[in-house]
């Protein structure tokens, strides 16, 4: 049961952010006329768990909600630079 595209177009096409704006036909026939997708390439979130366990949460100012926010203390990036930082950081935490 998948929707079928009848239309796609790209609204913002950049390396750190694209958006585009599909036209699908859900498969009860109705159309859903603007259905926006953001295109990520692969990533990995990482984030600091101290040995209590707590989770380290960091106050910070959201400007597309203009408002601060709690939220995770997290690293994104590619899985390959995360293996850059990991790696040696593994090295000290196991000697």
């Amino acid at each position: 049961m998948k929707w079928k595209v009848l239309a796609s177009e790209y609204l913002h096409k950049e390396p750190w952010l694209t958006i585009r704006k599909d036209k699908y036909e859900l498969p009860v026939g109705q159309v859903v006329p603007s259905f926006y997708v953001q295109e990520c390439p692969d990533w990995v979130n990482a984030f600091a768990l101290p040995k209590d366990n707590r989770v380290v949460m960091v106050k910070q100012y959201a400007m597309a909600l203009n408002d601060i926010k709690t939220t995770l203390l997290y690293l994104h990036t590619s899985y390959k630079d995360l293996l850059k930082i990991v790696s040696p950081l593994d090295d000290l935490l196991l000697s």
